[in-house]
């Protein structure tokens, strides 16, 4: 499961294409982990808009077992492309309250609880597809990051990966539901990837 990414000035960059209201906080490289607040792309009054979320949905949150991936504080923090339009918990998100989480890369642990990062070849900030709901505690929206099966980049860390989207389907993703399936099917292009002092670029 993804439980932990990172954002940097170039993600900065990237919401600020996304919003032009938005005004970048400068903030340099930070990790992001669940139960903590990241910004995420959503529709505002028919238009993409950034706001602060916190990541992670409480159990039980919009009804019942979401049978997404859980961390060690009961937070469902993920939710599986191939069965987020059929869950209670997600599927009311998934087919009218989308949203992009930008990230500069993302970690992921293999069997040996050996940290990887994964990030784009060409370093451009990635743009992971989620869902959002209302916060139960009334502190805004709360998010999940859709994952699906890992790429061959991933595949040798981790059995699943962000669903993670190219730049010229972040609108179709927020505004346009009848595609939604067809984007929830799509398979991320190859990363890089950075573990330890080992540095390999895997392609398909």
């Amino acid at each position: 499961m993804c439980s932990r990414f990172y954002v940097d000035d170039s993600v900065d960059a990237l919401l600020k294409e996304l919003d032009p209201g938005y005004v970048p906080a400068g903030r340099g490289r930070e990790d992001r982990f669940p139960s903590r607040f990241s910004l995420a792309v959503c529709v505002r009054d028919g238009h993409a808009a950034v706001e602060k979320m916190k990541w992670g949905f409480p159990r039980g949150m919009s009804g019942g077992n979401g049978h997404g991936s859980e961390n060690r504080d009961g937070l469902v923090i993920n939710a599986r492309a191939e069965t987020v339009l059929e869950r209670p918990m997600f599927r009311d998100g998934a087919r009218s309250r989308r949203c992009l989480i930008p990230a500069a890369g993302f970690y992921e642990w293999n069997r040996e609880k050996e940290k990887a990062a994964f990030y784009r070849l060409d370093r451009t900030p990635l743009l992971m597809a989620g869902i959002c709901l209302p916060d139960p505690e009334g502190e805004g929206d709360r998010f999940v990051i859709i994952t699906t099966g890992a790429n061959r980049s991933v595949a040798p860390v981790h059995e699943r990966m962000p669903l993670i989207l190219e730049r010229g389907q972040w609108k179709t993703w927020l505004f346009d539901g009848e595609k939604v399936e067809n984007l929830l099917a799509f398979q991320p292009g190859p990363l890089e990837r950075f573990q330890e002092y080992e540095q390999q670029t895997l392609v398909f």
